[in-house]
């Protein structure tokens, strides 16, 4: 770099530091024959003040509204069934030999319900159809009527003559008018 180009850089520079910290040159620098950048002053940001936060004022509470509870609607009866049906609530299982047995069903309100007992199997493989329990087709043989809820509920002895292990079945049915449904086999144990 020649002379004169390194004594005008300076001579920028110097200027450019004078003027950022606001002073002039003690000399005006010399004409010459060379084109001279013009510099820009170069300003310092001045920070932004911060706006002080002003307190905020207290909110006045609002009254909370006051919610009447509105009447409960009365519960409904689920719809009761307009189909005969049979579904066996229980059966007491395992027994006893001697020991107590219960049926319980439930069907239509009116309906009559019939229980035949199948003992255990011998030991041909043949199977005797028990007598109890003695109301099993109802007092008078036309079946056992369901109460208001439809329950019906047999309640015997088993015989004592059955043996542990063994296993009998029941065969139930309901009928109301000319309607019948039936269930086969629902099985119980001797123990």
């Amino acid at each position: 770099m020649s002379l004169i180009t390194r004594s005008l850089v300076i001579l920028v520079l110097v200027a450019m530091v004078a003027a950022a910290i606001g002073c002039a040159p003690a000399t005006p620098p010399a004409p010459s024959p060379v084109a001279t950048p013009t510099a820009k002053p170069v300003s310092t940001p001045t920070p932004t003040p911060t706006p002080t936060p002003k307190p905020s004022p207290t909110p006045t509470p609002t009254p909370t509204p006051t919610v009447k509870p509105s009447p409960s609607p009365s519960p409904t009866a689920a719809p009761k069934p307009t189909e005969l049906f049979l579904e066996v609530v229980s059966v007491l299982s395992p027994s006893t030999p001697g020991g107590p047995q219960k049926v319980v069903i439930k069907t239509l309100p009116g309906a009559k319900g019939f229980l035949q007992p199948y003992l255990p199997k011998k030991a041909d493989g043949s199977q005797t159809i028990g007598s109890y329990p003695t109301d099993k087709a109802g007092s008078d043989g036309t079946g056992k009527p369901a109460d208001a809820d439809g329950i019906i509920t047999w309640e015997w002895n088993i015989t004592d003559r059955a043996n542990k292990g063994d296993s009998g079945y029941y065969d139930l049915k309901v009928t109301l008018g000319d309607k019948t449904v039936e269930k086969k086999g629902v099985k119980y144990v001797i123990q």
